[in-house]
């Protein structure tokens, strides 16, 4: 893969991770992403919670 290639890559990469940031939110993306679970009940108490 080239310089330019992996400039690009990371660009999209970037983009989907920004994209998927604004989807579901700061929060629930750490949840999901950095434990590897979506924890719908810890996402669904914390959203009463706010409510």
């Amino acid at each position: 893969m080239s310089q330019r290639e992996t400039a690009e890559f990371k660009a999209e990469l970037r983009k989907a991770f920004s994209d998927a940031i604004d989807l579901v939110g700061l929060e629930a993306f750490k949840r999901t992403s950095l434990f590897g679970s979506n924890d719908r009940a810890y996402l669904a108490t914390k959203n009463q919670q706010a409510a």
